[in-house]
């Protein structure tokens, strides 16, 4: 459903500091977080980005409660400008995933090992969304992962510039 609705919107996406996004995401995944032992290292630069705050969100838990999922101890979350773009990267030291599979995970009910979505209780819909979530920022998700030694997630958002009060 989440994905049709998806499809059938049209979103506003509104400029927000980089800055106070991730620490207030960060502040929001801190409790589970906390009870599975994972730390969260945050290297923001400062920006302004275009975001749907909610949607943004969501893409931001999806793919952290996929890394807490894939066994991970720590998390950084990097934000970099580039010439045109703000870049978010979300890596973890996770199990990783086989590199032939990276061209599937976004497909909706797609899951690498299955006897672990169904203990976790997952459906193979989290990246079918946060895929759709990047498409509306107009962006795509760039996976690099390597099996015993994690995964990293990049998007890459429209810059607006920085903040000095970040």
């Amino acid at each position: 459903m989440d994905l049709i609705v998806l499809n059938r919107q049209d979103f506003i996406l509104e400029e927000m500091s980089a800055g106070e996004l991730f620490q207030d995401i960060s502040g929001s995944l801190k409790p589970m977080l906390d009870d599975n032992g994972v730390k969260l290292n945050l290297k923001i630069q400062p920006a302004y980005i275009n975001v749907e705050y909610d949607l943004f969100k969501t893409l931001m838990f999806n793919l952290i409660d996929n890394a807490v999922k894939a066994g991970c101890t720590v998390i950084e979350i990097n934000g970099k400008q580039r010439k045109n773009t703000y870049s978010i990267s979300v890596i973890d030291n996770g199990r990783g995933m086989p590199e032939p599979e990276l061209t599937r995970i976004t497909e909706a009910f797609y899951t690498v090992d299955k006897s672990r979505s169904r203990r976790q209780h997952g459906a193979g819909i989290g990246l079918a969304l946060v895929s759709k979530i990047a498409e509306i920022h107009g962006s795509a998700l760039t996976f690099n992962s390597a099996e015993n030694v994690g995964t990293a997630v990049r998007i890459d958002l429209v810059y607006k510039g920085s903040d000095g009060n970040d």
